[in-house]
């Protein structure tokens, strides 16, 4: 374990060339401590002389390398505090103009006659300009290769060319303590580099290709490396709840619920329902993104879900995004829960004084089975007897920290948050990376399926007026969501 831990040792334990007290402290400020920090401190960009440009043949918005000889150069003043430092430059095909802002200075280091390299992007004004471009004389390219350089992010006091250096060094000397930590069978199966490789290409890439394998490469070492912490923690966590969370299975109220319904679950919702009970069974603390399209009935879900947590002795939190859904879910879900028994209580900004004391002392005491909210839920003096399951509706509207303050309060901290947002499973994955995805594919028999149209010019628009017309005339209803502003 010792050798895997090597790469965390502070840069000063290290011999690489470059690297003083006073470099030591320019790293540091940057946020480089250890060889880790400095080994993957990862290029911006580069600076890819491999792309080097006749003037004629560069075009707009590229990212190109010109050899040039400087015409002339001069300043002028934009306004009382800005100027502007044009430079014209010519090869042998035409000519360019080269563009610095508040960069005086450049006047009397950039001589004209003398040649130079250019390397920045291309934008069209009157002609075709490079703005704000790095920049190095031709007798200081000697050993120009056309390779293609690392471009990192740096402060003031660094050099470019300084950091290369120490970034080449510590590479030659100290990769091989970057052990691999994707597994093998992973690499062959998606023709992954290998860490080492990978690291090397990606400071000083032979290519494009080279350099987009490496970024790649570490793409899948984050996301990786970031499950595997994700998915360990669940582990611990449900080793430290499996013995004191043991549900006695009970499904009576469940049952008499759906009995009451006229009509059937689809089987999209069907299972669902079974995965989070496979999970609340086995003992592990469910955490699943319920996805769905408007109307698909993720809602049913949750309330099933709830009623199951209540009649095994726990309470149960549902928390919306705003007063008017929380209170419309209040309304709906409170007169169902009702005639079960079940207490519910609706805590929101709007409730204050005596009737807030009362509720929360209810809430605290367990009189209260399921509390229907907004963010009033998430308040310090809000406080759960045996706070066993939370459901959070519309969840791209919360943060994370909202989100744990709320688990904060439960006993267990089983997790159900809802999305009607149509995002992939992968992409599901990225966003919620701790969390299980189950999604309702299926409407209700009945229901017709929502069209959405995207109006991109003026005769759309029209045509959408005239629909709106139509069905206007037809007795029905139309109305237009606008923001606020």
């Amino acid at each position: 374990m010792n050798e895997y831990l090597k790469i965390y040792d502070p840069l000063k334990t290290y011999k690489i060339k470059g690297i003083g007290e006073k470099t030591l402290d320019k790293l540091r400020s940057m946020g480089i401590e250890s060889l880790y920090d400095l080994i993957y401190y990862f290029p911006r960009a580069y600076e890819d002389r491999t792309n080097f440009k006749d003037i004629i043949n560069i075009r707009q918005d590229e990212y190109a390398v010109v050899k040039g000889r400087i015409v002339n150069i001069e300043n002028r003043k934009l306004g009382h505090r800005k100027n502007i430092t044009k430079a014209r430059v010519a090869d042998s095909t035409g000519f360019l103009e080269v563009v610095w802002f508040n960069m005086p200075h450049l006047k009397y280091s950039i001589k004209a006659g003398e040649e130079y390299i250019f390397i920045g992007n291309i934008k069209k004004g009157y002609n075709f300009q490079m703005v704000g471009p790095e920049y190095k004389k031709v007798e200081e390219e000697s050993n120009f290769k056309g390779e293609i350089l690392p471009i990192y992010g740096l402060t003031k006091s660094m050099k470019q060319s300084n950091l290369r250096k120490i970034m080449e060094g510590a590479l030659d000397k100290y990769s091989s303590y970057f052990k691999e930590n994707i597994p093998a069978e992973i690499l062959e199966e998606y023709k992954i580099l290998g860490r080492v490789a990978a690291l090397k290409e990606i400071h000083f890439p032979k290519g494009v290709k080279g350099a987009e394998k490496a970024k790649n490469r570490f793409a899948v070492e984050e996301l990786l490396v970031l499950q595997v912490g994700i998915q360990e923690k669940r582990y611990l966590g449900d080793i430290a709840n499996r013995e004191q969370y043991k549900l006695q299975d009970n499904k009576h109220l469940v049952k008499r619920f759906l009995e009451g319904l006229h009509f059937q679950l689809t089987g999209a919702q069907k299972r669902v329902i079974t995965e989070i009970y496979k999970d609340l069974n086995q003992g592990r603390i469910t955490n699943r993104l319920i996805q769905g399209d408007v109307g698909s009935g993720k809602t049913m879900v949750a309330m099933i879900v709830l009623l199951y947590m209540v009649e095994n002795s726990y309470q149960g939190v549902m928390m919306a995004p705003t007063e008017i859904l929380a209170v419309q879910h209040y309304l709906s879900m409170g007169r169902i829960f009702e005639k079960l028994g079940i207490r519910t209580a609706l805590l929101t900004g709007s409730v204050k004084g005596k009737a807030k004391e009362k509720l929360l002392e209810e809430i605290k005491s367990g009189d209260i089975d399921i509390v229907i909210g907004t963010h009033a839920l998430i308040e310090d003096n809000v406080e759960f007897h045996k706070l066993g399951l939370i459901v959070i509706d519309e969840q791209h509207r919360f943060g994370v920290v909202q989100r744990k303050k709320l688990r904060e309060k439960g006993v267990l901290a089983n997790l159900l948050v809802m999305s009607a947002t149509p995002i992939p499973r992968s992409l599901a994955l990225s966003i919620y990376g701790d969390l299980d995805v189950s999604v309702i594919d299926e409407l209700p028999p009945g229901r017709k399926p929502i069209k959405t149209k995207w109006i991109d010019n003026d005769g759309d628009l029209e045509k959408a007026y005239d629909f709106i017309e139509k069905q206007l005339s037809r007795g029905r209803q139309a109305y237009f969501v606008a923001p606020l502003i």
